[in-house]
């Protein structure tokens, strides 16, 4: 089902989103790639991106320094992800 899913999003389509840690503060400057492409997005100060699919994977890879790397799948036109810190920070959250 998921794929069939994926397949109906699959014409070139333009997705954005919310990139946002545990603590749900947002996050700028998180990479957003089109898995198997070179075609790139970035979060801007807010945490927000727009990307554009082309041919290829519909799958999103969304990646920051000291953050464990996601990918998901662009099934929707509007995403709203996590990301986690690599290693957990001692002591409890930093802020």
């Amino acid at each position: 089902m998921l794929l069939s899913s994926i397949t109906a999003f699959s014409q070139d389509g333009v997705v954005t989103g919310t990139v946002r840690d545990e603590n749900g503060e947002t996050l700028p400057g998180v990479i957003v790639t089109q898995k198997n492409t070179q075609n790139q997005s970035t979060t801007d100060f807010n945490g927000k991106f727009k990307i554009t699919l082309k041919e290829g994977d519909k799958i999103l890879v969304f990646s920051s320094l000291g953050m464990k790397t996601v990918e998901r799948p662009a099934v929707s036109s509007t995403l709203k992800v996590t990301l986690e810190n690599e290693k957990p920070i001692p002591g409890g959250t930093q802020r």
